[in-house]
């Protein structure tokens, strides 16, 4: 299912989340791409969208994950007589590289979708509006997008991981209503600082959900802060 709002075009599916409620029809949202050859800076995710007379609340945005992909390599040096035979001349080794995805763009597409569509790269991204009836941000939804800023709904309940990896955010506010942040959620942000609305022990994390140099302060009645590293 897909709907055009502007220049944007919203690719999505109908969901059934664990502990969702809703009195329309629940989506989680796979691609957002756009008929624009040049892609948009700002995105503004709806909390409704429509397909067939038919309104689904925008509650979930699916993730992407980290593709590997290897190349073999032509080293330069020769082999011996003896392998010769069943490896060629040159020996050759396999170089692996990782490449992240998520809702903007997917692995192989960095430019056009198809004639007329464009898959955004992550980096195009620099300003992005969460829908307020968002309850699950997806594993690496939003990766290496370059947002220096990010409001969380209040009624999120998980953030996946790497969901911001790579951003430039700055500062973030994690509403009362997430349970769980998991691995590397908010890493690679280059010194963040997390204001959680919760008291420490109140939200499940993942392993390196920030860096070491980043900030994590307890809003929580009765905690003031906690300093990862330094």
């Amino acid at each position: 299912m897909e709907q055009i709002i502007g220049k944007l075009r919203f690719e999505f599916k109908q969901v059934h989340p664990e502990g969702c409620e809703s009195k329309t029809k629940m989506a989680e949202i796979v691609h957002i791409t756009s008929d624009e050859e040049k892609a948009l800076e700002s995105v503004e995710i709806p909390e409704i969208l429509q397909y067939n007379g038919i309104n689904y609340t925008v509650v979930s945005i699916k993730g992407g994950g980290r593709q590997r992909y290897s190349e073999k390599i032509n080293t330069g040096k020769r082999v011996t007589d003896k392998r010769r035979k069943d490896y060629g001349d040159f020996i050759y080794e396999e170089k692996y590289t990782y490449v992240s995805t998520n809702v903007f763009c997917t692995s192989g597409w960095s430019g056009y979708y198809t004639t007329i569509r464009y898959r955004y790269n992550n980096g195009d991204v620099k300003s992005i509006k969460l829908p307020k009836t968002l309850k699950y941000i997806g594993d690496y939804a939003f990766c290496n997008c370059k947002i220096t800023s990010i409001v969380i709904p209040d009624g999120v309940i998980k953030i996946g991981e790497a969901a911001f990896e790579g951003c430039n955010l700055k500062e973030v506010t994690i509403p009362s209503s997430v349970k769980e942040i998991k691995m590397a959620a908010f890493a690679g942000s280059n010194s963040v600082i997390l204001k959680i609305k919760n008291k420490e022990g109140a939200v499940k994390f993942g392993y390196n959900f920030v860096d070491s140099n980043d900030k994590v302060i307890y809003l929580g009645k009765g905690f003031f802060a906690k300093l990862f590293g330094k």
